[in-house]
C-alpha cells in the first residue's frame, strides 16, 4: 500500500474591520470591499445541487496597504 501525500491545507480568520480599513476604494477586484470571495466544491468543479464551499481571502489591495502602512 503506498502512501498517499494529502494536500497541506490551513484556516485563517478573515477580520472585517482589517479589510475595511485598508481596502483602497478604487480597487476593480474587490469594489472596495478589501475581500474576495470563491466558490469551489469537493471535487473542483461546480455542478447543479452540489454543497459549495466558500472560501474568503484579502484581496492584494489590502495586502499592499498593510505592507505600506504597517
Amino acid at each position: 500500500m503506498k502512501n498517499k501525500s494529502k494536500g497541506f491545507t490551513y484556516t485563517t480568520t478573515i477580520d472585517y474591520d482589517v479589510a475595511d480599513m485598508y481596502a483602497s476604494s478604487k480597487c476593480k477586484k474587490c469594489l472596495g470591499r478589501g475581500i474576495n470571495k470563491t466558490y469551489t466544491s469537493l471535487n473542483g468543479t461546480i455542478k447543479k445541487n452540489e454543497k459549495l464551499i466558500e472560501n474568503l481571502t484579502y484581496c492584494d489591495c489590502v495586502h499592499k496597504n498593510v505592507k505600506k502602512y504597517g
